[in-house]
């Protein structure tokens, strides 16, 4: 699990969700994440729950009553942004408020 703190809120990373086509180099990084931190791993046909890191995707059948303060997504223009997050907060590293 991470503990991700962005914009005075608190996720408690345990899966990421990964879109199919993210380059990669992109993917290993993530791949190598989720193996170093015990986190699962998923594609968007998942469906949304606590605890997600929804990485440069969606839900393909949407987000259902998935409730906002336990999930978080990142855009697919800030993927690399959203790994980084995710990589530093991993690594204990002290972030400004994205």
């Amino acid at each position: 699990m991470i503990r991700l703190t962005c914009e005075n809120e608190v996720l408690n990373v345990r899966r990421v969700v990964v879109r199919r086509d993210l380059p990669l180099a992109v993917d290993s990084a993530v791949r190598g994440l989720a193996d170093r931190y015990g986190l699962d791993l998923a594609r968007p046909d998942a469906t949304p729950r606590p605890g997600d890191y929804w990485l440069g995707c969606s839900p393909d059948d949407g987000w259902g009553d998935a409730d906002a303060s336990n999930v978080g997504w990142v855009s697919p223009f800030d993927i690399e942004s959203g790994l980084a997050l995710l990589r530093d907060q991993a690594e204990g590293w002290t972030l400004a408020t994205v």
